[in-house]
């Protein structure tokens, strides 16, 4: 068996508050694009879980594709296993949500080929004890986020065309929210609510940004180019290090891609994912 995991952008990500439970409180609309990491499902005789990656370092039993396995074997305890074979193609450590879209993809190929053939709300409730984006990449499309991640609603929403790119380094999540936590800051900003309002790029926002633009210099030059090169709207997407511009067409973000490829080797043209 065969699945596609799909990359995300954050449309928008409103940081409401810091959480008793430590977590932040967010607000978000999420938006999966047609980048995407592939995985492969084989059945085994045996209980283990085998996990093959064509990035050496992603290939140990911490990974969230392992975690998902093992934790349906010990919910449902179950004697089967798998082995399975991921393809990376979505940029690590770029606010892209790669790892957790191959968590939610585990679940959902390994319920089929073990024959639990698990239904949505089961899945939603597996994948919140993976991580904050996994509930997302069981709905996917594009989805109003709420509370640390858990809270997932599919909306509807316009196909956009984006060209991404990744700098080169990546931003670990609790950088961003230290970095976060420490500036000033004058209001909470309602930038999901004002989307759902009407879906214009120039309302994208993303409350990351600032401080990670502070930070890292690079993002905020990014951010300029794609603008200058004919973007409604560039933003960090998610806590970075990824940053995209939206374009009106695919013409103009060819334009614009083939514009910044040669400053920037982890460019790409791409669009809100498609339905067959």
């Amino acid at each position: 068996m065969n699945l596609k995991a799909y990359a995300k952008l954050n449309l928008t990500l409103d940081i409401l508050g810091k959480r008793d439970d430590g977590y932040h409180e967010l607000s978000s609309v999420m938006q999966e694009i047609e980048i995407a990491d592939e995985l492969h499902f084989e059945i085994l005789d045996t209980q283990d879980v085998l996990f093959e990656c064509n990035i050496p370092g992603l290939q140990n039993q911490d990974n969230l594709v392992v975690r998902a396995a093992l934790l349906l074997q010990e919910v449902f305890q179950l004697s089967r296993g798998a082995k399975i074979t991921l393809t990376k193609n979505i940029p690590v450590g770029a606010g892209l949500g790669g790892g957790s879209s191959d968590a939610a993809s585990a679940l959902k190929g390994l319920s089929d080929i073990w024959g639990l053939h698990l239904g949505t709300k089961d899945l939603l409730k597996l994948a919140s004890e993976l991580g904050s984006d996994v509930p997302f990449f069981i709905e996917g499309n594009t989805c109003l986020v709420r509370g640390r991640g858990e809270f997932v609603l599919p909306i509807e929403a316009p196909s956009f065309f984006y060209v991404l790119v990744v700098p080169d380094f990546p931003i670990r999540t609790p950088e961003a929210y230290a970095l976060f936590d420490r500036a000033p800051r004058e209001r909470v900003s309602r930038s999901t609510e004002e989307l759902l309002v009407g879906f214009e790029p120039k309302k994208f926002h993303n409350d990351f940004e600032g401080v990670i633009a502070r930070q890292h210099p690079k993002v905020a030059a990014i951010k300029e180019k794609l603008l200058k090169a004919g973007a409604g709207n560039a933003l960090l997407t998610g806590s970075g290090s990824g940053v995209f511009g939206v374009f009106a067409n695919q013409e103009s973000a060819k334009i614009a891609f083939d514009a910044l490829k040669g400053d920037y080797p982890k460019t790409y043209q791409t669009m809100t994912r498609q339905h067959s």
